[in-house]
């Protein structure tokens, strides 16, 4: 099986080069990274070993070893900290699976809490909360479905609201659905679609989280990842296939997108992230 590595990079916050501080050898290749709200625990994801490995951050020197294993479902592609950091969502694409596991920021250590069954062959992929915590929404890419799921903080729990499709309307492809994301106010969520290169906006309900279509928008080739700036301002798209990257204008008012501008970028830009 496949071995990673992760990488501990600083940031030039004024002009913006990047120095590497340390890695450290994995057991896996991961798939995504994510880091709990305390900023001392990052959580890797293995989507071929069908793993959760949590390792320890330190500010210059790498940790000795993995701080803990998690094994999971079936392709998992994602580990999402709940706001109040007391639980972490991973979806199970492999086992069309949601796992919910409980995590102790004190020590860093997760133990299964519950899993929620997603519908059969939709396989799970991302998911986002709403800024107000009270409702997720989970993105399936065998499928391109988006489910709005009810979350309950006390119990660590999902209930499904609602499930729409983010294909556009007479797209007769093989579905290939790849990230989703929320603004910044809550007001709009945003999927893409890698078959078909669009983004698909979405209008919130505020009362209850559930989502209305507004429009899709096409995008560079082959859209793995995308990322909301930190004041929302903008919509950046990585086009795996194009070798560019897309920037996006968003009108606050109507969250919909109007193109500004491209960027060469290496091959197959597989991820992007704004920082804070």
């Amino acid at each position: 099986m496949w071995s990673g590595r992760l990488l501990c990079l600083h940031v030039d916050r004024t002009h913006g080069p990047l120095t590497k501080l340390y890695e450290i050898p994995l057991t896996a290749r991961m798939c995504n990274l994510s880091v709990d709200r305390t900023r001392k625990f990052l959580i890797a994801v293995s989507y071929h070993s069908h793993n959760l490995t949590v390792c320890p951050l330190t500010p210059a020197h790498p940790p000795a070893s993995d701080h803990q294993v998690m094994p999971t479902l079936r392709h998992p592609h994602a580990a999402v900290f709940s706001p109040d950091n007391r639980f972490v969502l991973v979806p199970c694409l492999g086992d069309d699976m949601l796992m919910v596991f409980g995590f102790d920021e004190s020590r860093g250590q997760l133990t299964l809490h519950k899993q929620w069954q997603a519908r059969t062959g939709s396989g799970p992929r991302h998911l986002c909360f709403h800024p107000e915590g009270q409702w997720l929404y989970l993105l399936n890419e065998l499928d391109a479905s988006l489910d709005v799921l009810a979350w309950d903080a006390t119990q660590g729990s999902v209930q499904a609201m609602q499930s729409l499709n983010t294909l556009p309307a007479g797209f007769t492809g093989k579905p290939w659905a790849a990230d989703v994301h929320v603004s910044p106010d809550g007001q709009f969520v945003y999927t893409c679609d890698r078959s078909s290169s669009t983004l698909a906006v979405f209008k919130t309900e505020a009362q209850r989280g559930t989502l209305t279509w507004l429009a899709h928008v096409p995008t560079e080739l082959q859209p793995r990842s995308f990322a909301l700036d930190v004041d929302g301002r903008h919509v950046l798209v990585a086009g795996q296939k194009s070798n560019h990257l897309g920037v996006f204008e968003r009108d606050a008012q109507t969250g919909l997108l109007t193109p500004t501008q491209r960027l060469q970028t290496g091959e197959e830009p597989g991820w992007v992230a704004c920082l804070a």
